[in-house]
């Protein structure tokens, strides 16, 4: 866990409970409160309370437990099951994108708005310092097309904290010329540029740009992928992305944001292409064929996820993505398991 985060704003500043005397609304006091006193060590007490908490309020995870012996529960839950504590009433509800069409997608409800905003700001701002000094845009099709897209949700909440005047004129469909236009306008404002883009949208982008170069500052450009070609290219490693990224926008920060429908959380790689957690979000590398069998660091596995500000729905997930963990904390995404591999992850599809 790194103690030292570049910026912390205060949660409090961002989120009140609502209601202030509900059981979810206390764990996520819990976990504000334990973050702004400086998240030094894990909370395991609030780690067991929440396990305990959710085992009796959230149906499906409570079925889950009785029908298997691990504690992370299959992601695969949201496609089929409504993952919700009883008695919140959702005020918004993302879904994945998909790529198969036809087939279902994961739905994650959501009962506090303001909660998911000052989780996902917090985990910003713990890598890369006070939101304030960025600007922020995104390239994100598909995702903006699909609508209920959580990454859309949280890009635009960076961009609103940020201080946008127009929150909506961050986002660029197929408008490469006015992406680049943008970048430029924000390195000559002094401010730093993040560019948020589903990964082949980026390389699009990059080819568009020709020779070029874009004006201003580069050194303050970051740009950060979020993976996936989607059908519209074939598959390029992570490595390969970058350095092809690096070379055609002159970006030297080439980044990578680790997340899902189902989580309340982000993961980042700020360099090396390993990813590193914020303080409440936990990997665990296991067994996929064995859901009691852990793995040591430089290991490949199976990725779990006990994400803390998951507080309404399931905190322990297992993911259908393969990884490796290493001593100094950081993980690597190593790419996708078959569901055949995987054991338990049918068990909550309806029959």
């Amino acid at each position: 866990m790194d103690a030292s985060p570049a910026h912390l704003t205060s949660f409090r500043s961002r989120w009140q409970p609502t209601p202030a005397d509900s059981e979810v609304a206390s764990l996520r006091a819990a976990l504000a409160d334990w973050l702004e006193a400086g998240a030094v060590e894990w909370p395991a007490e609030l780690e067991a309370a929440l396990e305990a908490w959710q085992r009796v309020h959230n149906p499906v995870y409570a079925e889950w437990r009785a029908a298997w012996h691990g504690r992370f529960m299959p992601v695969e839950a949201f496609k089929h099951r409504r993952v919700v504590a009883d008695g919140l009433v959702p005020k918004v509800a993302f879904r994945s994108s998909g790529t198969t069409p036809g087939a279902p997608t994961s739905v994650h409800a959501l009962d506090d708005v303001a909660w998911y905003d000052a989780v996902a700001l917090a985990g910003f701002e713990w890598f890369y310092g006070d939101i304030r000094g960025w600007e922020v845009l995104a390239l994100l099709p598909g995702y903006l097309e699909r609508g209920h897209s959580s990454l859309v949700h949280m890009v635009a909440s960076f961009r609103r904290a940020a201080g946008a005047a127009d929150v909506e004129a961050g986002f660029y469909l197929r408008d490469l010329a006015g992406l680049r236009k943008a970048v430029e306008e924000g390195l000559a404002s002094g401010k730093r540029v993040l560019v948020v883009g589903v990964t082949y949208a980026l390389l699009d982008w990059a080819d568009d740009l020709g020779q070029t170069p874009i004006r201003g500052d580069r050194s303050r450009l970051t740009l950060m992928e979020t993976g996936g070609m989607k059908g519209t290219r074939e598959e390029w490693t992570r490595e390969a992305v970058h350095a092809h990224l690096r070379r055609a926008t002159g970006a030297p920060h080439i980044h990578s944001e680790y997340g899902m429908t189902e989580l309340l959380s982000q993961a980042y790689a700020v360099e090396s292409g390993r990813f590193r957690c914020p303080p409440w979000l936990r990997v665990v590398i296991g067994d996929p064929g064995d859901p009691g069998a852990w793995l040591g660091t430089g290991r490949r596995g199976r990725i779990h996820l006990v994400d803390l500000a998951n507080v309404h729905s399931c905190a322990f997930l297992a993911t259908g993505d393969v990884g490796r963990a290493h001593p100094d904390g950081s993980f690597e995404v190593l790419g996708r398991f078959d569901a055949a591999e995987v054991r338990g992850c049918n068990l909550m599809v309806p029959a």
